[in-house]
């Protein structure tokens, strides 16, 4: 086949994905329910002026822009799901153009078909592409910042995406989406040095990219003067799992994520026979693409090589070390959402289909990918907020109490919950007299909820002990409701 009717085949097939991948996440968008994080989002988005909500956001833990993104698609499209989740897709298309960009570069047009694809099939990005948070910006960010990297270091006189002046702009987005994003830019900064150092020719290349990255430095100065110096001084925690994934079987289950997520929707079975042994094929299949690279005697091969392996593994382990010193920085697989594209770089690398055991092993990979992807597809989710609304308002009565402090939250009586914006968009068909009058509590201690006859109390995972204690104390009976994998309701009745 020759080189133009080659382009013409990966052109088409990624035309495929991306109208497969948008498919998956409008789907997703709207089957999905809204979670915790999405509200927390949605606290900051609704603030009244756009100065209200860099206040807000900077009296929490992360910088402004998915907030921003997200007050603006409301604007545009509304309050639906779909709508609260509309820029996130964006994210996530823009995110297949550029793994398109960076995978030019990979040796057989099997492997640049597969890069795509791997994104669209990964339950990982799935999840990030339709949600309303910051870690779908941290994946685009990561691999713009990797294609201009690599498309300066090459030296080619190329334009957009591939020049040096591009990484200002990511790095400014990248900074403004996610504080984890300092990591991927310090290691990534380490890494374009070792190639600098290693081969002369790329030295004054490398040196092409210095006031760029001083320029995407100086667009954050001023939200790192406001919001992040107050951010540094209120001393809340970061929220990641530091204590849980601080350790080598943490590192390595974070790295799995990336690929499989939220297999467990579907059952433990879906866990153990699809994601586990599909995390270890994913493995040997990007051990593969590493070894087909470095045969590849190619600089621009080399220096992806290099990029993707430092984006994809030194990161994660970098800011593993660094939470065990400094844990108000936290360790999370979300967190090291960037590293997602660079390794399914090298698992699409990996890629082949000869010979026979290869071809075994890369579509037993994609037909795992695929399984889990689609559980996460046709699931409400880990927290079916949706479910657990429509619940109670098919079964409460006039005058029943509600609970509804989330209390992990920034300033959680003035919080925006679940119920809040679940509340009228639930069980449509209870219109006018049939939908019952509840009563809302918001804020410890709900004075005056305990002495109600009937009392609903919805629960992700934790809740405090002498809440329970003070209602089961006057309500003999209490009756729970497990509503999806992690969602309880509660009521006391009197």
């Amino acid at each position: 086949m020759n080189d133009a009717a080659e382009a013409r085949r990966e052109r088409a097939w990624f035309v495929l994905a991306l109208l497969v991948g948008v498919a998956l996440w409008v789907a997703g968008a709207q089957v999905r329910s809204l979670w915790v994080d999405e509200f927390h989002s949605m606290q900051h988005a609704r603030a009244a002026t756009l100065g209200a909500l860099l206040a807000s956001a900077a009296a929490d833990n992360h910088p402004p822009l998915a907030f921003v993104l997200l007050r603006w698609s409301r604007a545009f499209f509304g309050d639906s799901e779909l709508a609260i989740r509309a820029w996130s897709i964006a994210i996530g298309v823009l995110s297949l153009f550029v793994v398109r960009r960076v995978a030019r570069r990979l040796p057989d047009p099997t492997s640049r078909i597969a890069a795509p694809w791997l994104v669209v099939l990964s339950s990982f990005a799935f999840t990030v592409f339709t949600e309303a948070r910051m870690y779908g910006l941290l994946v685009l960010a990561v691999l713009g910042l990797v294609e201009s990297i690599a498309g300066t270091l090459e030296g080619k006189r190329r334009g957009g995406l591939a020049s040096p002046w591009a990484a200002a702009v990511w790095i400014a987005v990248g900074l403004h989406a996610h504080y984890y994003f300092f990591h991927y830019g310090l290691v990534l900064a380490a890494a374009v040095a070792l190639l600098a150092a290693s081969r002369r020719e790329l030295r004054s290349r490398a040196a092409k990219l210095l006031l760029p990255a001083v320029v995407g430095g100086l667009a954050f100065l001023p939200w790192f003067a406001t919001g992040f110096v107050d951010q540094m001084s209120h001393g809340l925690p970061s929220g990641g799992s530091t204590g849980r994934y601080a350790n080598l079987t943490g590192y390595v289950q974070s790295l799995g994520h990336l690929l499989f997520f939220n297999a467990s929707l579907a059952g433990e079975w879906a866990s153990r026979f699809v994601a586990v042994p599909g995390t270890a094929l994913g493995a040997l299949v990007a051990a593969c693409g590493v070894l087909r690279l470095v045969r590849v005697r190619d600089g621009e091969v080399r220096t992806l090589l290099v990029l993707l392996l430092a984006a994809a593994v030194v990161v994660p382990a970098w800011s593993l070390a660094f939470a065990h010193f400094y844990p108000r920085a936290g360790y999370n697989w979300r967190y090291i959402a960037g590293s997602c594209g660079p390794l399914l770089l090298l698992v699409a690398a990996g890629t082949r289909f000869v010979p026979p055991w290869r071809a075994a092993l890369s579509a037993a990979t994609l037909l795992a990918l695929a399984i889990v992807t689609a559980v996460n597809v046709t699931s409400p989710g880990q927290e079916d907020y949706r479910g657990v609304f429509a619940y109670l308002v098919r079964h409460a009565k006039d005058g029943d109490v509600l609970l509804t402090n989330p209390l992990h939250l920034v300033r959680p009586d003035e919080a925006y919950t679940g119920w809040d914006y679940y509340r009228d968009r639930v069980a449509p068909e209870l219109e006018g007299d049939a939908r019952p009058e509840i009563v809302e509590f918001h804020g410890e201690p709900f004075t005056g909820a305990y002495d109600h006859d009937r009392v609903w109390l919805f629960v992700r995972r934790r809740y405090p002990r002498y809440v329970f204690d003070l209602l089961d104390e006057g309500h003999p009976d209490h009756e729970v409701v497990p509503i999806g994998p992690v969602m309880t309701v509660h009521l006391w009745t009197r």
